[in-house]
């Protein structure tokens, strides 16, 4: 239990610190801390795809500079997600992970995506 989370907070930290100072490739796809959930299991989820990796910032103020917003992953409805009208930057302390659109996320534009770890 508590060890696994120390563990993934030790991976999630050190992974902002690598964006903070390198970036993240443009259409990488970031999954962001659900702030009105506290981010507990099983709530809704949210995820971005990046349109300009550069990191502007640091510390808190470290954001990355232009991600498009995917609707949000709702586990109750299971609906799929698509990329909305929302772009703007992204703080890195938001960002819990990062990686390839196929690393996160499957499906495709036309019928949506869903979190790799909630596909059937």
């Amino acid at each position: 239990g508590a060890d696994k989370s120390a563990e993934w907070e030790e991976q999630v930290q050190r992974m902002r610190r690598n964006v903070e100072k390198f970036g993240v490739h443009t259409g990488s796809v970031c999954e962001l801390a659900y702030a009105d959930e506290g981010g507990k299991a099983g709530g809704p989820r949210r995820f971005v795809k990046v349109i300009q990796g550069e990191v502007d910032g640091r510390g808190d103020k470290a954001a990355v500079r232009r991600c498009h917003f995917f609707s949000r992953w709702d586990p109750q409805t299971k609906r799929s997600m698509v990329l909305g009208s929302r772009k703007g930057p992204v703080l890195v302390s938001q960002i819990i992970s990062a990686g390839t659109l196929h690393e996160l996320l499957v499906g495709d534009p036309q019928t949506g995506y869903r979190p790799v770890d909630e596909a059937d």
